[in-house]
């Protein structure tokens, strides 16, 4: 589609005269396409901003960096710079392919997300500096008359994938065109260009949504322009329908205990940022009554589930495909849309305001989800553990059932790095294996499972929760390795000590007679760890450290950091996180058909004894850790919660 049938198609024909000035309408009866063009854009360049696009660029910082690079082509994606010749952006070109080695497919495909221009628009708000209008002014011209959609939306080197459109219509896009409208370095040619390409861009998210979180993000997209741009004939329609389908949607999506079906923290507040703009839209437009109760209601929830996963820190704990989701973010949201909910307050002040959720006991079980929260309190120095006993995830999963993070206040001591860059790179490969999370290997292979993905029913994790302990378990009974194979079981046992420290029982079962070699995992961000044939020491440089007794007999205690064949030691960022070496603490048994790992975990603080552990009988220790001795049967833990 070449510029003046994307102007006719796309602005001149897609426009409602009932709402622009009367001569758009004469212009266009005799056909001086030229001048409707011109009328309509004078109109867009003076008509108030909407509300809530308003309110957006009101609560965005702009970064000034961003937008200086990126007026002289320097862009940042996926922690990857890239310096484009000339300045000239060339936005089906992907730096990562010629030169990295590494091909990361996310690198252009988010380059189209077009953050950059948010910035540049705000850098341009804040000092009427010219040099951002011309920039983009060149930019956004090149995209519109270059870049056209074609079949293959969602392959990669597209720029139209559907996922890229939501999202550049949630914000980038109008919120650059709302401020850079008023500029005399865009031409009503390229203003009529750019409504014309948001307008395709909309009904492409809508006639070709997809699934998922993609799907919340396509229609959300849409709907923010329908908002934002009511001239539009078909925008009424564009909004009914986006609305619908995602409360419908998120029906789906989201599970009994509130989280999303994805169980990834990232995808689920990607949900919940869409769902909850609908309800901010609607409270501005004075409509938010008319919502259907059951998307009001399942936005509670999934808001509710963050809470219910927090760690004291204020950050979800990183499960399946994720960088660190904060929940102040989300708690600000959701204590807007619902006032009385004095958690969300809570949440979004950092403790400053609000309550704590209700309840004496501080732990939480997600049984849809399949996570365990353990944690002493809600204050900021509390111990938590998370615990997976669930399902896969409908997408972005992980091989990772039983894995543990483990944090003390915001220090995070037994890590998940959420599984790195969307790349083709063996160290991607690594992260999403068992291998880089805390569970246990077969003769050196991980976790296999294909099934399920979403639970049909609650996971029997025989939880109980009281002011003394927590106590949760779970089995993976299913493939290791490539072959399809299931030599073994893995029973694991997570007691918690509260508030002090954590007991872990894994029991190995062989299921096809032989003997196997059991490798229990343990990842600690940090390459200086000290092993012994009974003890693992972490040291991070903070105020805790992880200190961790294995009372097993007849293991081996090894630490690697950095190791690369086969990889082990390695954190695998994303986003605000890049890749680095870490430490992959093994605890190796040799050899054995049965056998039971038990295993005490410990957060010390510097500078305090470290605990003690001491064999009272057959079943029974002793442990006296921050001055205090407990004795607990460590061959049946379940039944210290009970009794």
């Amino acid at each position: 589609m070449d510029i003046s049938e994307k102007l006719k198609v796309h602005f001149i024909d897609a426009l409602n005269p009932c709402k622009l000035p009367s001569d758009f309408s004469k212009h266009i009866e005799n056909n001086e396409f030229d001048k409707a063009i011109n009328v309509a854009i004078r109109y867009f360049r003076e008509r108030p901003c909407s509300q809530y696009l308003e309110k957006r660029i009101s609560n965005t910082k702009c970064d000034f960096k961003t937008a200086d690079n990126a007026v002289k082509g320097n862009i940042t994606v996926v922690n990857i710079p890239y310096q484009f010749p000339n300045g000239k952006i060339d936005f089906l070109f992907d730096p990562t392919r010629p030169t990295t080695g590494i091909y990361n497919p996310e690198w252009q495909w988010q380059m189209n997300r077009m953050h950059f221009w948010l910035h540049m628009a705000l850098a341009y708000k804040n000092t009427k500096d010219e040099k951002y209008a011309k920039a983009f002014a060149e930019q956004v011209y090149n995209w519109v008359t270059t870049i056209h959609c074609t079949e293959g939306w969602n392959k990669r080197g597209s720029a139209w994938r559907t996922i890229e459109t939501g999202i550049r219509l949630m914000g980038n896009w109008p919120i650059a065109f709302e401020i850079f409208r008023t500029s005399p370095s865009l031409t009503d040619e390229t203003l009529a260009l750019m409504l014309a390409s948001m307008h395709e861009q909309a009904l492409h998210a809508l006639h070709h949504r997809t699934s998922k979180n993609w799907l919340m993000l396509e229609l959300n997209g849409a709907h923010t322009f329908a908002t934002a741009y009511p001239e539009f004939k078909l925008s009424s329609e564009i909004k009914q329908q986006s609305a619908e389908i995602i409360n419908q949607d998120l029906k789906e999506q989201i599970l009994p205990d509130g989280m999303q079906y994805e169980l990834s923290p990232d995808y689920a507040y990607a949900t919940f940022i869409c769902a909850s703009t609908i309800c901010n839209i609607a409270k501005l437009e004075g409509t938010f009554a008319d919502l259907p109760k059951d998307l009001t209601d399942n936005i509670e929830k999934l808001a509710e589930s963050f809470i219910k996963l927090t760690t004291p820190g204020f950050i979800q704990p990183k499960t399946n495909d994720t960088y660190t989701i904060e929940l102040p973010l989300i708690a600000k949201t959701a204590a807007n849309l619902f006032p009385d909910r004095k958690d969300f307050i809570w949440a979004s002040t950092k403790r400053a305001e609000g309550e704590p959720p209700k309840g004496e006991i501080a732990s939480r079980f997600l049984p849809w989800a399949g996570f365990v929260a353990m944690r002493s309190d809600w204050g900021p120095d509390a111990t938590y553990l998370c615990f997976d006993v669930g399902p896969l995830g409908k997408a972005h999963k992980h091989w990772d059932m039983l894995n543990i993070n483990i944090f003390k206040g915001d220090e995070e001591l037994v890590f998940d790095d959420g599984g790195g860059e969307y790349e083709d790179s063996e160290y991607r490969k690594y992260a999403l294996s068992a291998h880089s999370h805390n569970t246990i290997l077969v003769d050196g292979m991980g976790q296999m499972r294909t099934e399920p993905l979403v639970s049909t029913e609650p996971t029997d994790a025989g939880y109980i929760s009281n002011d003394k302990f927590d106590y949760a378990f779970g089995i993976y009974d299913d493939i290791f390795g490539d072959n399809g194979e299931k030599p073994a079981s893995h029973k694991r046992e997570v007691l918690f000590a509260k508030p002090n420290f954590f007991v872990v029982a894994d029991t190995m079962q062989s299921k096809d007679g032989k003997p196997h070699d059991y490798t229990m995992l343990l990842h600690l961000d940090t390459e200086s760890v000290e092993v012994t044939s009974k003890t693992i020491r972490s040291n991070f440089g903070k105020k805790h450290d992880l200190y961790a007794l294995t009372l097993s007999e007849g293991v081996e205690v090894a630490a690697e950091s950095g190791q690369t064949n086969p990889l082990a030691g390695w954190y695998v960022g994303r986003t605000d996180k890049k890749l680095h070496k870490a430490t992959t603490v093994k605890i190796k048994a040799s050899g054995k058909k049965d056998f039971r790992f038990l295993t005490l975990l410990f957060p010390v603080e510097n500078g305090t004894p470290l605990p003690t552990a001491e064999k009272i009988n057959q079943t029974e220790w002793k442990i006296t850790f921050n001055g205090t001795s407990v004795t607990l049967d460590l061959e049946n833990l379940k039944d210290n919660a009970s009794r």
